[in-house]
């Protein structure tokens, strides 16, 4: 008997398997056992890449007709309810069920979610058993016990860790001993939709099973099974993306994880599609070194700026989040984005540009601007007017400790032609 490798993908992530199996190999060489995908339809380019970075590779059709059949001889007869329990996160998150049917075959397999980036040699995960995988942390079960308590009547043994399903080891002795199969699993899953609304329906199949039989668990170092935002990433043998942010998709990952970046190379050399850029994050955490630069000192100056003068800034401005840019915006309490004040670094360290500007774009009131100007005016601001395409604007430079005050004559002098304004009302923020 050999050993199996067994990951899970629709087709559309054909490069997180890729990536996957790149890291895989190039910190575990040895591996002699087989890789099994589970896939819902991988084209045949796919299929072929993944078959030069892994000789080995044995692929199996599982998606969501697999498990609804499954789930109906689970004895779930309602189509609309196996589609419920389908929709609660994905079909994929039952097909690691599908190796504990292979036991005959393999003396241990070893399953792995796709969003993973493997750092570090784990031969010692066929090693565990017969069930394996990382405890979640204290308090999972008090935050699951009313779905706990719809299905108590099924544990026996109470002490049976919660797993998380990112990684999970079966052995042998589970067929062997406790005779035990995918349907049983299945079956679990049956009674969670039956009686409950838990969408992890996986690891709480996982945990039933193993309580109802008395399956000693092993758990697992969580080294094997880190997710990307616990702390000490570095320790990560296996670093696991949890969450919407995944290594393809989410720019501080990607800049975080170069050898993420690496792996995925290797696929693509070997083929592979390559993943589409990240679209997550990316306005706050840009990729670029001197665009990623650029936003951090931005935020560092606003922080220390913020530090120094936000107990003496006036009331009736909140200012915009956005600190990655080179200016800082405020905005009237209780008004929209349309008009503001705006702080900007000055050639001299001691002072700030200042300045007050309207949206062209949003202007209701042609003669806003106007009243603006006599506004600032009257409050003997000095300002220098400029009528841009996109924008009015004024602006000066003042020193630092200028800042508060000025900054409470412009929030008047915008409060004063602001409720003026002849026009829609301005939606609130």
């Amino acid at each position: 008997m050999t050993t199996a490798l067994v990951l899970g993908i629709t087709a559309d992530l054909d490069f997180a398997a890729g990536a996957f199996l790149a890291g895989f190999r190039r910190h575990n060489p040895d591996f002699a056992g087989e890789v099994v995908i589970l896939h819902d339809g991988l084209p045949p380019a796919a299929q072929a890449a993944l078959s030069r970075l892994e000789p080995r590779l044995r692929l199996e059709p599982y998606g969501r007709a697999q498990a609804r059949a499954r789930l109906a001889a689970a004895g779930l007869t309602r189509p609309a309810q196996i589609g419920r329990a389908l929709d609660r996160r994905s079909p994929m998150m039952l097909a690691k069920f599908e190796m504990f049917d292979w036991l005959d075959r393999y003396e241990t397999a070893v399953w792995c979610d796709v969003d993973m980036l493997v750092r570090a040699p784990v031969a010692d995960l066929w090693q565990a058993g017969p069930l394996g995988w990382r405890s979640l942390a204290d308090g999972a079960l008090l935050r699951r016990r009313r779905t706990l308590s719809a299905v108590a009547d099924l544990m026996t043994v109470h002490d049976v860790p919660l797993p998380n399903g990112g990684v999970v080891v079966a052995g042998a002795a589970l067929r062997e001993r406790w005779r035990i199969g995918a349907a049983d699993l299945y079956a679990m899953v049956a009674e969670l939709v039956r009686r409950t609304r838990a969408e992890t329906l996986d690891e709480l199949a996982l945990f039933l099973l193993a309580s109802a039989q008395g399956i000693p668990v092993t758990a697992l170092d969580p080294a094997l099974n880190q997710s990307v935002a616990a702390p000490g990433p570095q320790a990560a043998r296996i670093l696991h993306a949890i969450g919407p942010d995944k290594f393809w998709n989410s720019a501080p990952l990607r800049l975080t994880c170069p050898d993420w970046q690496a792996d995925h190379d290797r696929w693509v050399a070997a083929g592979g599609r390559p993943a589409p850029p990240p679209d997550r994050l990316a306005e706050v955490q840009p990729l670029a070194p001197d665009a990623a630069l650029a936003a951090a000192r931005n935020r560092a100056f606003w922080q220390d700026l913020w530090h120094e003068l936000g107990p003496a800034l006036p009331t009736g401005l909140w200012p915009d989040l956005r600190t990655d840019r080179p200016y800082l915006r405020l905005y009237l309490t209780g008004h929209d984005r349309s008009a503001w004040a705006e702080l900007t670094a000055a050639p001299a360290a001691d002072r700030l540009r200042i300045a007050a500007g309207l949206e062209r774009a949003d202007l209701h009131d042609d003669g806003l601007p106007d009243r603006l100007d006599r506004a600032l005016t009257a409050a003997g601001l000095g300002l220098t007017r400029k009528d841009a395409r996109l924008l009015h604007v004024w602006f000066r430079d003042v020193p630092r400790d200028a800042v508060p005050a000025t900054l409470g004559q412009m929030r008047d002098a915008l409060s004063n032609a602001l409720s003026q304004t002849i026009g829609p009302p301005c939606p609130q923020p």
